[in-house]
């Protein structure tokens, strides 16, 4: 749970880096869509101990930003992070010898 908790505070971290505008930022994070009981999605609805612990870091953020988190099978997601295609995936284990493209 601290690696996720550490998750979070990276996640807030990134976005409160960017320059405020008076349109909100769009963030997306990308999150495996059947990794059950950590982030999936049943009936529709995404769902998760992982999505209920980023949904809770991102209230901490100011209005100026928007996130969504959008899930999708794990392998797309990580070729859309390894192709430069987003900004973040869910969860983003340390794999630093086969996933160079993933940096805390």
């Amino acid at each position: 749970m601290g690696s996720l908790l550490k998750a979070g505070c990276v996640v807030v971290a990134l976005v409160s880096s960017v320059v405020f505008s008076k349109t909100p930022i769009q963030i997306e994070i990308l999150t495996d869509d059947d990794y059950p009981p950590y982030s999936f999605v049943e009936q529709g609805q995404l769902k998760g101990i992982y999505i209920d612990l980023v949904e809770q870091a991102i209230t901490l953020l100011p209005d100026d930003y928007e996130v969504k988190i959008v899930p999708m099978p794990w392998k797309r997601a990580l070729r859309n992070i390894e192709n430069g295609e987003d900004f973040a995936v869910l969860p983003p284990y340390n794999h630093s010898g086969s996933r160079t493209y993933i940096n805390p």
